[in-house]
């Protein structure tokens, strides 16, 4: 019998399902699998469709039957490889169409004109639903190249999203959750073959890619047809469903657009990077007191622990971590000796004192590599077009809170020093508006924290808060290491995280904090925001009662498939509540730059920030439309709070970059 981990009344949790968020589908699988309910197979999937296959499905559509849409695409060059992440320079190879009975594909390119007129009437009808999967960031903008509008558009990952916080968002994994079928496109795969995916795509058999196309439509109407069945008519889920369906095209807006890159500074800040790289691997072989010590990941565990002991290396003989997040797998072959399972070390006590300022040392290291790994890597190459814009892979839906995420570069990770690669393109300008502490000024007003509201309303926060910390008085000068204690604190301690949590996060930001100091400075936050505390333990009983985590604008919901821990739940509701804040302000601003500056379009959105480039005479109107949208009151928990916005501009007439905003 599995263990039954129960939150309340209403919900039981056997053991720990594959999701969290979607344990209710699980179970629901459970029993039509034992009911011996599964869904059919995917049989109905035919290749090089005819004029008359297509008209049939058109006729569906017109009888009010949702249609399924899918493309496959490969480079443009057939001598490049594919990973499908740009849709910008993406051909098309096929198009399928289907419901949830059957699909058809054909070859674009090879089509007779009479199927490609009958499925260009069907991307055109208004009278015909149109499904399709992540369809705004991919599908849509490689059919808008080819001359083929979609009207009458409908998304299933972007209503899964809105459905369910934590899910996956995959084809794949839906397919398995709502169709109950295998991976169908897995089936003629080797398991040990890793590079399966990029040789089935770029395989020249069209036949089987048309089947396997045909395919995808079937599993799409099937998912989508499941999805609307459990959104019902939820207003809440429908609210955030059109959102994401927004919030999905401005991403792919922002991809097609691109950001410029500053060549100069490109190569300049690669050179000086470099340089740094060997006088840092010369500090660290100093350290060691060894003139060929190889400065790898390999050489630093053979370094620390006895199990790694190598010849030619001197090693502290330091014995296996207790911690299994110390490795880096579950069978625990390889102690790791990444940031946090040094900090670990460190924070553990087991740390030599000799050892620290090489560990000191090795960080400096790696910072400069991962610094050049930015400015010089194949991946910043393949993400710069031809017209030297660098396209960034937006995801509207990367994240539970609802935050945007970024990869392929991770723009949104790109340290200050490096911004610089990134500016205005020739005649234009890049507006910047920050809403500043965001996520501070939110758990102000969901914890009705007074003494919080005080420390925001003096004009600098963290100052205050050192002042009540270090019995600093009115009109006294704050140093510059009490105001960063105070902000290490405010970061660590903010959503309930423990001492030794807080000390770690201290130590990644000050490598000279100590335990004494984190232990009295969490205490004094404790303290000064008993009110904050008070709202920490609210939160869970809320959470145990009702087994979710909530927005407080929109209702964006978390559901735990176990008891959470306390930050777990503090966290959600502020930085979703603070996502949900820019998400709207996103797309009201979206929609007035569209309306009233054309020429204007948002290229960057920075968790509590955006950006925006205009030509430069239209950095006024823009910098309005900015003020107007975005520089104003919200409602949360009852009470109106300001949540102004910083605004900078910087012009490519200047010589300015992304960094000088």
């Amino acid at each position: 019998m599995p263990k039954i981990h129960a939150l309340h009344p209403n919900t039981a949790f056997f053991g720990l399902p594959r999701e969290g968020g979607t344990f209710v589908e699980d179970v629901k699988r459970w029993g039509r699998m034992i009911r011996g309910e599964l869904g059919p197979d995917l049989m109905n999937a035919k290749a090089n469709g005819t004029a008359e296959d297509f008209e049939k499905l058109r006729r569906r559509g017109l009888e009010g039957v949702p249609l399924a849409v899918d493309i496959e695409t490969g480079a443009a060059n057939s001598d490049e490889p594919w990973t499908g992440l740009d849709p910008t320079r993406a051909r098309l190879k096929t198009i399928a169409i289907g419901t949830t009975k059957w699909g058809v594909s054909v070859c674009w390119a090879d089509a007779p004109a009479t199927v490609q007129e009958t499925i260009r009437r069907i991307l055109a009808c208004e009278g015909i639903l149109k499904v399709f999967h992540n369809g705004p960031w991919f599908d849509l903008r490689v059919l808008r190249r080819y001359k083929l509008p979609v009207r009458r558009w409908e998304d299933s990952r972007d209503l899964r999203r809105a459905l369910s916080s934590t899910s996956k968002l995959s084809l794949r994994y839906l397919g398995s959750l709502y169709c109950d079928i295998s991976n169908w496109k897995d089936e003629e795969k080797a398991e040990d073959d890793a590079s399966a995916d990029e040789k089935f795509w770029a395989s020249d058999d069209m036949e089987k890619l048309q089947v396997y196309n045909a395919k995808d439509t079937i599993v799409t109407a099937r998912v989508w047809d499941r999805l609307r069945t459990d959104a019902g008519s939820d207003e809440r889920v429908n609210t955030l469903y059109q959102t994401h369906k927004k919030l999905s095209l401005i991403a792919a807006n922002m991809h097609t657009r691109g950001v410029y890159v500053n060549k100069p500074w490109r190569n300049f800040m690669g050179h000086c990077v470099t340089q740094s790289i060997e006088e840092k691997k010369e500090a660290l072989r100093a350290l060691v007191g060894q003139e060929d010590f190889p400065c790898t990941d390999h050489s630093m565990r053979a370094l620390i622990y006895k199990r790694h002991e190598k010849d030619g290396i001197k090693c502290f003989g330091l014995p296996d971590p207790y911690d299994k997040k110390m490795y880096t797998n579950e069978f625990l072959e390889t102690i790791s000796v990444d940031e946090g399972s040094l900090l670990q070390l460190m924070v553990g006590g087991a740390c030599p004192p000799e050892l620290m300022p090489i560990i000191e040392a090795y960080w400096n290291l790696q910072g400069e590599k991962k610094r050049l790994g930015y400015i010089q890597s194949d991946l910043i190459d393949k993400a710069i077009g031809p017209d030297g814009c660098l396209r960034a892979g937006w995801n509207s839906c990367g994240t539970d809170t609802g935050r945007f995420s970024c990869s392929a570069p991770n723009v949104m990770n790109i340290e200050q020093l490096l911004r610089h690669m990134l500016a205005p393109k020739p005649g234009y300008a890049i507006v910047h508006a920050d809403k500043r502490q965001l996520e501070i000024r939110v758990m102000q007003a969901v914890a009705a924290d007074m003494m919080l509201l005080d420390a925001i309303n003096s004009g600098d926060l963290y100052s205050a808060e050192a002042r009540t910390y270090f019995n600093i008085p009115a009109g006294g000068k704050v140093k510059k290491d009490a105001r960063q204690s105070a902000k290490i604190i405010r970061l660590g301690r903010q959503y309930g995280a423990g001492v030794k949590t807080v000390y770690a996060q201290a130590l990644r930001m000050d490598r000279t904090f100590t335990l004494s100091r984190t232990q009295l400075l969490v205490a004094a936050f404790d303290k000064r925001y008993y009110r904050t505390v008070q709202y920490w333990h609210e939160e869970m009983e809320r959470v145990l009662a009702c087994g979710y985590s909530e927005s407080r604008l929109m209702g964006r919901r978390r559901t735990y498939p176990r008891p959470p821990e306390l930050s777990e739940t503090v966290n959600y509701p502020i930085q979703a509540t603070a996502a949900d804040m820019m998400n709207l302000e996103l797309i009201a601003l979206d929609e007035r730059l569209r309306a009233d500056c054309p020429s204007a379009h948002i290229i960057i959105q920075l968790h509590d920030a955006i950006d925006v480039e205009c030509p430069e005479e239209d950095v006024p109107l823009v910098e309005r439309i900015i003020d107007e949208v975005m520089d104003r009151e919200w409602t949360i928990c009852g009470v109106t709070r300001m949540f102004g916005i910083e605004r900078k501009t910087t012009y490519a007439s200047q010589e300015g970059t992304w960094a000088d905003v």
